[in-house]
C-alpha cells in the first residue's frame, strides 16, 4: 500500500491590516497547519502559536 504525503504551502504578503487568509486545501484538525511569519526586519521564519497568534476556522 502506498501512503501519500502531500505538503501544501500557501504564501501571502501581509499589509498590516488583513487578518484573514484562506487556505485552498482540506484541513481536518487545526493542528494540521503550521503557520509562520517573516518580517522585513527579521527574515527568519517565525513559527506562530495556535490560539495565541492565530486561529483556524472552516475545517472539513
Amino acid at each position: 500500500m502506498t501512503i501519500s504525503n502531500d505538503v501544501n504551502k500557501v504564501v501571502y504578503r501581509g499589509n498590516g491590516t488583513t487578518d484573514t487568509y484562506p487556505y485552498p486545501f482540506r484541513v481536518f484538525k487545526d493542528t494540521d497547519l503550521i503557520v509562520t511569519r517573516v518580517t522585513v526586519n527579521d527574515p527568519e521564519e517565525e513559527v506562530l502559536v495556535l490560539n495565541t497568534d492565530y486561529t483556524v476556522t472552516g475545517m472539513q
